[in-house]
């Protein structure tokens, strides 16, 4: 999945004009707490529309979901948001969790606190 696809997808279901410059500011913050508190990596450079996604399958929907609470914040629809925010966070939690388990460190494998 790329942004390009999830703004398609956005603009299907919001077709209104939004600064995509400042919803791929809001796409990178996200991208980047994935690759920090769930795969434990370094943060990444700006997404371009055609950046791939880190999260795909069916937990790719939580980009589109964590978009669409960003804008209903912004355009102050409260039960929008909170319908939004749920979905989103329901996703991220459970792609978190799915990743939890199936990237597990070997056994015996020691972890370093810096």
């Amino acid at each position: 999945m790329t942004v390009r696809e999830v703004f398609d997808r956005l603009y299907e279901l919001r077709p209104a004009e939004y600064d995509e410059s400042g919803l791929l500011a809001r796409l990178t913050e996200l991208e980047n707490t994935i690759a920090t508190e769930v795969h434990f990596e370094d943060p990444i450079a700006p997404l371009t529309m055609d950046s791939p996604l880190r999260v795909g399958g069916s937990y790719g929907s939580l980009y589109l979901y964590y978009l669409l609470a960003q804008i209903d914040l912004n355009d102050m629809e409260e039960a929008r948001y909170a319908a939004d925010a749920a979905l989103y966070i329901d996703r991220y939690q459970e792609y978190a969790a799915w990743y939890r388990r199936s990237h597990r460190p070997a056994h015996g494998a020691q972890v370093t606190l810096c």
